[in-house]
């Protein structure tokens, strides 16, 4: 079988493309601590709801409330150890959508406008 030159390189970059749209994707679907810090100040006694909704356990909300005494405190923590425990399987999609499902809609628009 005989490859063109201009077809094999027109595949590769094809490819090529698809995987910078992947990564970009991948990029832009991060959460980071500057994200956190911003959304920290923005859930004031909604932070309980969405970590439950995170798939926090009701004893690691019990405990974070004990452990921290500022509301921003506990909501920063709650969402650090949601993305400590999912890893890169803590996005931004789904942070929009435990917010949604613990009724923050506000939060969830800032969250996806949010730039990095």
């Amino acid at each position: 079988m005989k490859f063109r030159f201009s077809d094999v390189v027109a595949t590769f970059s094809k490819k090529t493309r698809m995987i910078e749209k992947y990564v970009l994707l991948l990029f832009l679907d991060e959460v980071s601590d500057d994200l956190f810090s911003e959304l920290s100040k923005r859930l004031p006694n909604l932070w309980k709801s969405v970590g439950i909704k995170l798939g926090l356990t009701n004893n690691d909300v019990e405990v974070i409330e004990c452990n921290y005494h500022k509301v921003t405190d506990q909501t920063m923590k709650v969402l650090c150890q949601w993305k400590q425990e999912k890893g890169s399987a803590a996005t931004r999609t789904l942070l929009i959508k435990a917010l949604l499902a613990a009724k923050c809609t506000e939060q969830a628009e800032f969250v996806h406008n949010y730039e990095i």
